[in-house]
């Protein structure tokens, strides 16, 4: 089988990637890492830092605003409507 070489080599074969994380949640940093990464093997990423909202805002539709929006921008995203 066939094993890709270099620090990027298997992040090379990623899909376009959407990335949202709330600004003051513990996994921030493992995002802005993970998609300077992409980046560097050349996959096309949207980072998304939403402000001071809890891990998996999505969730509270009634609750956040942002979560509505959110998940709009997810949609317009898998559309295609987000930075080509």
């Amino acid at each position: 089988m066939y094993m890709p070489r270099g620090p990027h080599a298997l992040l090379a074969g990623f899909p376009p990637t959407l990335l949202q994380v709330s600004a003051i949640e513990t996994l921030a940093y493992d995002s802005r890492n993970f998609a300077a990464r992409l980046v560097d093997a050349g996959v096309r990423v949207n980072l998304s830092i939403w402000p001071e909202l809890p891990h998996v805002w999505h969730a509270f539709l009634g609750l956040f605003p942002e979560a509505i929006e959110a998940l709009q921008e997810i949609a317009a995203f898998v559309n295609g409507g987000i930075d080509r």
